[in-house]
C-alpha cells in the first residue's frame, strides 16, 4: 500500500463563511452528471455547451441547468465567444481535488 505524502497545511484556519461556501460547492459536485462535466472540462479544456453535450451524452436542458448551477457557485467560468458560451474550470483547486479523489494519489 502506498503512503501519500501530505501536501496540505496541517493547521487549517478557515472561516465559517468559507466552510459554508466549500460545503455548497461539494454538494453541487456530488452529482454524476456534474462530475462528468467537470471531467470533460479538465480533460478537454474550455468547451461550448454543444461540445459538452456530445462529450458527456447529456441532454441540452440537463447540461445547461448543471452548467448554470456550477457557474453560479464558482466551480466553472463562462465566456461568450460570438454566439456561443464557452465553459472552463473556475478554480484549479477543483482539478487537484478531483485528481486526488479519482486517482487515489497516483501521479
Amino acid at each position: 500500500m502506498k503512503t501519500l505524502k501530505k501536501k496540505c497545511a496541517t493547521n487549517l484556519e478557515i472561516s465559517s463563511d468559507t466552510i459554508a461556501k466549500i460545503s455548497a460547492q461539494l454538494r453541487i459536485l456530488a452529482n454524476p452528471q456534474r462530475l462528468m462535466i467537470m471531467r470533460c472540462l479538465v480533460n478537454k479544456g474550455a468547451l461550448p455547451v454543444y461540445q459538452i453535450m456530445l462529450e458527456t451524452g447529456l441532454k441540452q436542458s440537463t447540461a445547461s441547468q448543471s452548467l448554470n448551477l456550477m457557474r453560479m457557485n464558482g466551480l466553472i467560468l463562462s465566456e461568450r465567444r460570438g454566439k456561443e458560451i464557452w465553459y472552463s474550470i473556475g478554480d484549479d483547486r477543483f482539478i487537484a481535488m478531483l485528481q486526488c479523489i479519482c486517482c487515489k494519489g497516483s501521479k
